[in-house]
């Protein structure tokens, strides 16, 4: 099942059904914009970090209600083992060239051209950009690791689809 990406007023509807009420307004707001941040309301890593924040003891009960332990700006997250293994475990089940795609995408950044990522890997065939092109879209459409980010105009008039890891 396939879900949308939640905006930052879906992060803190989630926040209240899940904890219910929150110390203060201010505390609720920052801790839902902490969240969507770092996850870009990508649900299942909302999911993950929310429980990486109870665990390390970093959203806690008090009085009745919820609260961010520390200021949302000094709390640290790291990606939580059993996300950083569910996703390990999904890059390995993809084929060779698909993996390098993946990691000349974490080189090149949040948003990139599938021709700037084919200039920046080694591809074996002259239709680099189409090749890249291709296993990007492959991605986006299975919802897996990317997605689309519009159209990139190149100086020399070549067009390529702009991605987001």
């Amino acid at each position: 099942m396939l879900l949308d990406f939640l905006t930052l007023e879906g992060v803190t509807e989630y926040l209240l059904q899940r904890f219910g009420e929150v110390q203060s307004q201010q505390s609720q707001n920052g801790l839902a914009r902490f969240i969507h941040q770092r996850t870009d309301g990508n649900p299942l890593f909302m999911l993950n970090v929310v429980d990486y924040l109870v665990t390390q003891d970093l959203i806690r009960e008090v009085d009745g209600g919820w609260e961010l332990h520390d200021r949302p700006d000094q709390t640290t997250v790291g990606t939580p083992d059993s996300l950083r293994q569910m996703i390990e475990k999904q890059i390995d089940q993809l084929g060779p060239e698909v993996q390098n795609v993946l990691e000349g995408a974490s080189v090149a950044g949040v948003d990139f051209s599938a021709a700037t990522l084919a200039a920046g890997i080694e591809s074996p065939t002259e239709n680099a950009v189409i090749q890249v092109e291709g296993l990007c879209e492959r991605l986006v459409r299975r919802h897996q690791f990317l997605q689309a980010n519009g159209i990139t105009e190149w100086p020399d008039g070549r067009v390529a689809g702009a991605r987001r890891v």
